[in-house]
């Protein structure tokens, strides 16, 4: 079986419980931001010949209405966690769209209610349980939300208002916030960026990302 993803970048995500040798990893892939993508997704668990639990999604950075409510996206999402019973979301949440905001204006909480509406549209598609990657790869100088050039306690308490304004709309969603810089930054960068326990799902977990370049997967 040949499965051709043309261009598109293939990441498996797998997050692993920690407290318990025994447990089972749960394993996903990001096959790119198209319409179809669970369709892809359950093409490549058929590749596999395991059935994968967990999606992985990126949104937009062009504008707020991406931000706030992309519903071809969400919709799409929510019809693939909701026909099997286990599945979940990692989704990629933008801080701002590119070139329109900040993390010293998402830190006096001025964008609150735009998270407040992010979460009440996940929670009508059916996207409960999902986990949240806020402003992810937060320290690469090619995100909007860059937490360098003296950033670092706005990327923190922007972090902060994103998951209190979700938490707040939709307290029994479930959500779970995935703090997720990128490989190079700084230990003092680390500590200065962390939003602090109460924030961060990070309790008995760990989470690894691969990314591959493959195109193309073939099996006999």
């Amino acid at each position: 079986m040949k499965l051709g993803a043309g261009t598109l970048l293939c990441a498996i995500a797998t997050v692993l419980a920690v407290s318990s040798a025994s447990a089972q990893p749960i394993t996903g892939v990001y096959r790119g931001e198209i319409y179809d993508v669970p369709n892809l997704i359950n093409a490549y668990s058929a590749w596999l010949g395991y059935e994968l639990p967990m999606g992985q999604g990126h949104q937009p950075k062009d504008n707020w209405g991406n931000i706030e409510n992309p519903s071809w996206q969400l919709n799409a999402w929510g019809a693939w966690v909701k026909a099997k019973a286990g599945r979940r979301l990692n989704y990629s949440v933008s801080m701002f769209p590119s070139g329109q905001g900040s993390l010293a204006t998402c830190a006096t909480g001025a964008y609150d209610f735009r998270f407040r509406n992010l979460a009440n549209n996940m929670a009508n598609a059916g996207l409960q349980r999902s986990i949240i990657r806020v402003g992810w790869e937060f320290s690469g100088s090619w995100m909007p939300w860059y937490s360098g050039n003296g950033q670092q306690a706005n990327f923190a308490a922007c972090f902060r208002r994103i998951v209190t304004a979700m938490r707040t709309a939709q307290p029994n969603a479930g959500f779970e916030f995935d703090w997720n810089p990128n490989y190079d930054i700084s230990a003092a960068d680390l500590t200065a960026t962390y939003p602090g326990d109460a924030y961060v799902y990070t309790s008995n977990w760990s989470q690894t990302l691969l990314y591959r370049n493959d195109t193309t997967f073939t099996a006999d």
